[in-house]
């Protein structure tokens, strides 16, 4: 049994784990897992799940009565594993209660719980319960391990250990509060690790209670784990526990979907040029240099400022092609651009005369404070399209339905020349892992996981992009050496031919396979099969 506040509700990496792992699961146990999600409260269903019918669940749900809404079904993946959603409406009188039990067992503040704290807890009271029935029903003829992810169903990891402590329970924290806190405030958080005091440093950014439910489940399970060398240190500095590191994998793509991207990559790409073409008036070739920076919106923690930093480096450069450094990042977006869809439907002449705003493909409803926008515009007004450099901001989900490109993710990323990904916080980084898998090379740096786990995996890159992905060095005090690093892999990636750069692309394919589920659930297998051997 599996719960996520991301099981068929995209919201970060953390969906993109449990969809890859998914996959490999089922193969493993023979199809008996279970994940657990959000029910939305509105009556209507995720996208992403099928209501269908699950024979052991149906089997449970006929001798079971939850004074809560829930729904059986599937997830909509090739292999449809399980699903139940579960209602997050509780009383408010059942939720203090529980607030009670946290402060009184575990010293969990629960008044010092907000944003999402309170609907986190709601859903995670429900998910317990439902665990708490399912292990009742199955427990005489199976055995059972439950596996939660993040601070958001901690809790209800604690609520179960109080009605089932002999059920195996597998606490995985992706990202620890406090570190994503301290970096997106901030805050110098590598300088002054070991001396942040956690508590101070909690109460300061508002988030203890979600620490205080993090820190108890961490020392409560069965096993604590997280996904990276990275994580695993804040893990031992904040919580004073030791993790199991299990690193996070990500499915190869098959011989149908690589001949996919391969066929749509010139049109991909001619829709790439042609709308920047529309947006700048200018007329841009087909060898236009194209790079992709994408992720949630975290300005600081995913580096899109040394990103924007990367472009006045390489103004005062020569670079020897025109560049589209694209930015696909959702954001508070209203709707697509009218006049730039009526202009994409017509033929228009170039050169011409660019556009209001032509590093946006997308109204914002916040545009005047949008830092992202700000930005770009600063930068193309300070002679960015002289120099050959048309910044691209996409502020939606490429879903494949956004207006403009209508293109899903995958095969726009997979057009594009080279990724950009210089976090300065990402416990993992699916982006340059993804990357790879599609055969672009990328830059990812030293704090995030993925690219530690990189360096291990091929020793010391030296920043270089020749193998598929360069590892920039990245701290508290070397933001320019950092930016160079960037520009330098920029230039290299522009200087080559397209046989050059297809052989990159090829380590990049190759290098992924060694970071595929296949390789890296032998270690969740490991855990869980130490767990059960225990009971």
């Amino acid at each position: 049994m599996e719960t996520s506040w991301e099981v068929c509700h995209k919201v970060g990496g953390i969906h993109t784990v449990l969809t890859g792992r998914a996959e490999e699961m089922m193969l493993r146990h023979d199809g008996q897992i279970l994940f657990i999600g959000p029910l939305p409260t509105d009556g209507s269903l995720p996208e992403e799940f099928e209501p269908a019918e699950v024979p052991f669940l149906s089997e449970w749900s006929a001798h079971t009565a939850l004074p809560f809404r829930y729904q059986i079904g599937t997830w909509r993946l090739p292999s449809r594993p399980p699903v139940l959603l579960v209602s997050y409406e509780v009383t408010e009188e059942a939720r203090n209660a529980f607030y009670y039990t946290l402060w009184e067992q575990y010293g969990i503040c629960s008044d010092k719980g907000f944003d999402d704290y309170p609907q986190a807890v709601s859903f995670s009271m429900n998910v317990a319960d439902v665990m708490a029935s399912l292990y009742d029903f199955f427990r005489s003829e199976r055995a059972l391990v439950a596996i939660f992810n993040e601070w958001t169903v901690g809790a209800a990891m604690l609520r179960l250990k109080e009605c089932c402590p002999k059920l195996p329970t597998i606490f995985i924290t992706h990202a620890t509060t406090l570190g994503r806190s301290l970096a997106s405030n901030g805050k110098e958080l590598y300088r002054y690790f070991d001396q942040y005091d956690e508590k101070i440093m909690a109460a300061e950014l508002n988030v203890e209670a979600k620490h205080g439910v993090e820190r108890a489940a961490a020392r409560s399970a069965s096993l604590f784990a997280t996904v990276s060398d990275v994580t695993a240190r804040e893990c031992q500095r904040f919580f004073g526990v030791d993790p199991v590191v299990l690193p996070n994998g990500f499915p190869l793509f098959g011989e149908a979907e690589r001949a996919r991207f391969a066929r749509q990559r010139n049109g991909v790409r001619e829709r790439i040029l042609r709308t920047v073409s529309a947006l700048y008036g200018v007329d841009l070739s087909p060898e236009t240099l194209i790079s992709l920076t994408s992720g949630r919106y975290e300005y600081h923690n995913k580096g899109y400022d040394l990103v924007i930093d990367t472009l006045y480096n390489l103004q005062e450069k020569a670079l020897p092609l025109p560049w589209v450094p694209i930015f696909a990042v959702p954001a508070w977006v209203a709707k697509p651009r009218a006049d730039l869809q009526k202009m994409l439907q017509t033929s228009f002449s170039v050169p011409g005369t660019a556009m209001q705003v032509p590093c946006l493909t997308h109204w914002l409803h916040n545009f005047d404070t949008d830092t992202l926008t700000q930005a770009l515009i600063r930068f193309i007004n300070s002679g960015a399209t002289p120099k050959g450099i048309y910044p691209l901001f996409i502020p939606c989900y490429l879903d494949g339905k956004d207006g403009i490109f209508d293109t899903p993710y995958y095969d726009f990323a997979a057009a594009c020349d080279l990724t950009l990904f210089p976090s300065y916080y990402e416990p993992w980084g699916y982006t340059p892992h993804e990357s790879l898998a599609l055969g672009v090379p990328t830059v990812s740096s030293s704090l995030a996981g993925f690219g530690v786990a990189m360096e291990a995996l091929l020793g010391r890159t030296n920043g270089s992009i020749e193998n598929g992905v360069a590892v920039i060095t990245r701290s508290d005090g070397n933001r320019t050496e950092a930016v160079e690093a960037i520009a330098d892999n920029v230039q290299y990636i522009a200087s080559l031919s397209q046989a050059q750069r297809n052989e990159i692309a090829q380590r990049a394919t190759e290098l992924a396979s060694y970071t595929d589920w296949a390789h890296f659930y032998d270690r969740y297998q490991e855990q869980i099969d130490r767990l059960l051997s225990a009971q």
